[in-house]
C-alpha cells in the first residue's frame, strides 16, 4: 500500500512539474514578444551565468545559443533596433565565454555586428578572434579594416594608421596572404604627411624576408610604386625651383636632374603638367579611358530605359 502510494506522488509531482514547465515556457515565449521586452533586458544573454549553469555542457548550449542567433540576426537586419542588435552582440560575448575556441563564432559573429552597422561591438568579437586564435591572420586583418572602412571622424588618418597596425599583425602570422603587406603598406602611405615614407621602409624590410616567389613580386610591384610617387613629389620641387630661376617653363624633363624610374621606365610629362613615369602615365590616361566608355555605357542605357519608358 505504502509502496503505491509512493508512485501515485512521483506521478504527481511529475505531472505538476510537466504542467509547470509547460507554463512557464508559454509565459516565457509570451514575454519574449511583448512591447518593451528587448528594452527591458530580459533577453540578454550573460556568458559567465550561463557558463555556469550549463553544469559542462557548455559546448552543447554554444551550438543551441549559435542556432538561435543566427535567426536573431536575420531578424536584426530586417529592423536593427538598438536593443536587438545589443542583444545580438551579448549573445555572441556568451557564445564566446561558452566555447572560446569556435573559429566560426568569431568569423560570422564579427560580419554579423558589422552588417548590423555595431562597429565597436564588431571590433570586440574579432579581438576575441585574435586572443583565442593567435595565429589567425583574419581576425587582426578583419579588426583592421574595420578601422579603415569604418574610421573615426575626428581622426581619419589616425584609423588610416590604426588599420594598418592591425594589419601588419596579420601579415606577420603565417599563412597570411602575401598582399596583407601590400595593403600595410596603401594604409600607411594614404595616411598623411611621412606616412609614405614610413610604408617605403616597412616594405623594404618585408622584401629583404620574404622568399615567397608571388609574395615577393607583389611587395616589389607595391614598393616602386610608392618610391615612384615619393620621387613625384621631389622632381615637382625641382621642376618649380628650375621655372622660378629661369622664368620659363619647363618643357622636357630632361631639362632637371632625373633618378632612375623606379617603375622601370622613363620619365615624362604628363598631361596635367606633372612629370611621372611613362608607365604611371599609361595607368592614368587607361583608367581615364576606361571611365569615360563606363560612362558612356551607363548613358546609353539609362537614355534607352529612358526611351522605352516613354513609348
Amino acid at each position: 500500500m505504502a509502496g503505491q502510494q509512493g508512485i501515485l506522488a512521483l506521478v504527481l509531482v511529475a505531472l505538476v512539474s510537466g504542467w509547470t514547465a509547460h507554463s512557464s515556457q508559454r509565459v516565457v515565449d509570451e514575454m519574449r514578444y511583448q512591447q518593451g521586452a528587448w528594452e527591458a533586458e530580459r533577453m540578454r544573454p550573460n556568458g559567465p551565468v550561463l557558463r555556469t549553469s550549463a553544469m559542462g555542457y557548455h559546448t552543447m548550449l554554444a551550438d543551441a545559443m549559435w542556432l538561435r542567433t543566427v535567426l536573431i540576426a536575420a531578424e536584426v537586419y530586417e529592423d536593427p533596433q538598438p536593443s536587438k542588435v545589443a542583444w545580438l552582440r551579448e549573445s555572441l560575448l556568451a557564445i564566446a565565454t561558452l566555447d572560446p575556441s569556435w573559429r566560426t563564432l568569431y568569423f560570422y559573429g564579427g560580419g554579423f555586428l558589422a552588417v548590423a552597422e555595431d562597429i565597436e561591438g564588431s571590433n570586440q568579437v574579432f579581438e576575441l578572434g585574435h586572443e583565442a586564435l593567435p595565429e589567425d591572420p583574419y581576425f587582426p586583418f578583419s579588426r583592421g579594416m574595420n578601422v579603415y572602412l569604418y574610421p573615426d571622424p575626428d581622426d581619419p588618418e589616425g584609423s588610416k594608421v590604426e588599420a594598418a597596425e592591425w594589419i601588419e599583425v596579420a601579415a606577420e602570422l603565417p599563412g597570411a596572404p602575401g598582399w596583407y603587406k601590400g595593403t600595410v603598406a596603401v594604409f600607411r602611405s594614404e595616411a598623411g604627411e611621412g606616412q609614405r615614407s614610413e610604408a617605403i621602409r616597412y616594405l623594404e624590410e618585408q622584401l629583404e624576408r620574404e622568399t615567397r616567389p608571388v609574395a615577393k613580386a607583389l611587395i616589389e610591384e607595391r614598393l616602386a610604386k610608392l618610391q615612384h610617387d615619393e620621387l613625384v613629389d621631389v622632381i615637382e620641387r625641382a621642376r618649380i625651383g628650375f621655372e622660378i630661376e629661369t622664368g620659363q617653363p619647363l618643357v622636357e624633363p630632361t631639362q632637371i636632374p632625373l633618378p632612375p624610374d623606379p617603375r622601370g621606365g622613363q620619365w615624362v610629362l604628363g598631361a596635367d603638367g606633372q612629370i611621372r613615369s611613362d608607365v604611371a602615365e599609361a595607368e592614368k590616361l587607361e583608367r581615364a579611358q576606361r571611365l569615360g566608355r563606363e560612362y558612356l555605357t551607363h548613358g546609353a542605357r539609362k537614355t534607352r530605359g529612358a526611351t522605352a519608358s516613354v513609348q
